[in-house]
This record gives structure tokens, C-alpha cells and sequence, in this order.
């Protein structure tokens, strides 16, 4: 939960065995193991809400805007985060899906 009232930039990465969590281009937070298989022609993704597999419903949602997104294909490392964070990217980068 970010209070402060400024931007903040926040990355999740996933390399098929672990997800690691990035705020401002450091750790945040504890890498977790995690298992999943990820299909970027079908997979669906949620962006400001979390899903409860359990009750099946939208919830946790994010209360204010998202300035930009970025939807890469392979996990990028956090010297890739932290060299990007703050760069307008032309869209032609090597493994940027969206």
C-alpha cells in the first residue's frame, strides 16, 4: 500500500520457478517459488485487480492510474528494471509483448 501520494514504479517478474517483486527498482518484499504455465496467446491478465480462485471473483483492486505498462515475454532481471524503469521504450525492444 503506497500512501506517500507519488508515482511509483512497480515490476513482477517470473522466470517459470520463481516471482520476484520489484518497487522502485529494488526487491520488494521476499522472491516466492510459483508454478504456472503461461500461454501469451490465451493467458489472461489482470492489471489494478487480483483474482480469488476460491470465491471466484475480482477484488483488491487499485485505487488510482497507471501511467504505463509494459508486457514482456521473458523475465527481465533487475538490472534490465532498473537501467528501464524510467525510459521511453520505441516498442521495438527484443522480448517486449505488449
Amino acid at each position: 500500500t503506497f500512501t506517500d501520494g507519488n508515482w511509483h514504479h512497480v515490476a513482477l517478474t517470473y522466470d517459470g520457478a520463481q516471482a520476484i517483486c520489484y518497487v522502485d527498482g529494488a526487491v520488494y518484499g521476499t522472491p516466492w517459488a510459483y508454478s504456472a504455465t503461461l500461454d501469451f496467446g490465451t493467458s489472461h491478465a489482470l492489471i489494478g485487480a487480483d483474482y480469488d480462485c476460491v470465491n471466484g471473483c475480482l477484488g483488491n483492486f487499485l485505487n488510482g492510474p497507471v501511467d504505463d505498462f509494459r508486457y514482456w515475454s521473458t523475465a527481465r532481471t533487475a538490472q534490465q528494471i532498473a537501467d528501464n524503469r524510467n525510459a521511453a521504450l520505441s516498442g521495438a525492444e527484443t522480448g517486449l509483448a505488449g
